[in-house]
């Protein structure tokens, strides 16, 4: 019974999502990452979904046209703290430190394994400051992480977690700015192919 109705739920979710298209990307200075971000739109017309890769694009976050105010707020005061203690390790001179912010975000995560991609519909993003030595540099970094993920069709198929580490604030206003409504409604509103040769 379990089984068939995990069929049945996979069945209504392809139904319920258009193809995902490339909206934009971001870059982090760490490991000189750019990553892509893709969006979809439901297919009722009543919601979009932004696809947020990872480490690589082997993974990342969906953020629902739902879920999407919190996560913008919560990565709002991330940045606000984070641009704080930024400051005030530098004024400090600190060199290592790890500061878990008090600010959670919920929202769904894909991972690939092995040749298949998976999806976690309860993930809980967490945030973190972290003051490292990289390259013989001091560098202070926002880390934004999903925490383990289990697909939701086989609790097997798991992955340690996927994660953004950001540079410096700039890089973090940089993803808000690509990722802003006024971008997001652009694209959506912007006329599809199959539209432009009738």
């Amino acid at each position: 019974m379990k089984k068939i109705f995990l069929l049945l739920l996979v069945a209504a979710l392809t139904h319920t999502v258009t193809a995902q298209k490339n909206f934009t990307t971001y870059h982090t200075d760490y490991k000189d990452l750019t990553c892509d971000i893709k969006i979809s739109e439901d297919k009722d017309g009543n919601g979009w979904s932004l696809w947020i890769d990872m480490e690589g694009n082997e993974g990342g976050i969906k953020v629902t046209s739902k879920t999407y105010p919190e996560f913008i707020q919560s990565l709002k005061e991330a940045e606000t703290k984070y641009s704080l203690w930024d400051s005030t390790a530098k004024v400090n001179n600190v060199e290592d430190a790890t500061k878990d912010m008090d600010i959670k975000c919920n929202v769904e995560g894909y991972f690939m394994y092995g040749s298949k991609w998976c999806f976690d519909n309860t993930v809980t993003l967490s945030y973190s400051f972290w003051v490292r030595n990289l390259a013989g540099e001091t560098r202070n970094l926002l880390l934004i992480r999903t925490g383990s993920m289990v697909s939701f069709t086989n609790e097997y198929m798991k992955d340690k977690g996927k994660k953004i580490i950001f540079y410096s604030p700039n890089e973090v206003n940089a993803f808000l700015d690509a990722i802003s409504p006024e971008k997001i409604n652009a694209f959506l509103k912007s006329p599809k192919a199959e539209d432009l040769f009738k």
